[in-house]
């Protein structure tokens, strides 16, 4: 039986077989199962890692509780919208035709 056809009947592409047949040439089964639980485990420390770099909660599992309800939340980016004192002062020289340090363009 061609390898096309035994991949088709089985459900995954002829690319995959020959991939897994560079891989896993050679090895005993003893071998095979030993190195995919290596890789499992070098995921889940690269996980870890990650997590305990960017601070996340890690060993927990998901993100967690909302810190912000939405109210907080809609208050939050209002703030944030709001324009600063210096802001201000930049938009009103811009359009009043001056640069940055309020001399007028000449």
């Amino acid at each position: 039986m061609p390898v096309k056809e035994l991949c088709r009947r089985h459900g995954f592409s002829d690319a995959a077989f020959y991939g897994w047949r560079t891989k896993f040439t050679g090895m005993r089964v003893d071998e095979a199962k030993r190195l995919k639980s290596l890789e499992h485990e070098n995921v889940s420390l690269k996980r870890l890692l990650a997590d305990s770099m960017l601070g996340h909660r890690g060993a927990e599992g998901g993100p967690g509780p909302k810190t912000l309800t939405p109210q907080d939340r809609r208050a939050a980016v209002a703030a944030m919208r709001e324009r600063t004192p210096r802001q201000n002062a930049l938009v009103k020289a811009f359009e009043s035709g001056a640069d940055a340090w309020g001399s007028t363009a000449g």
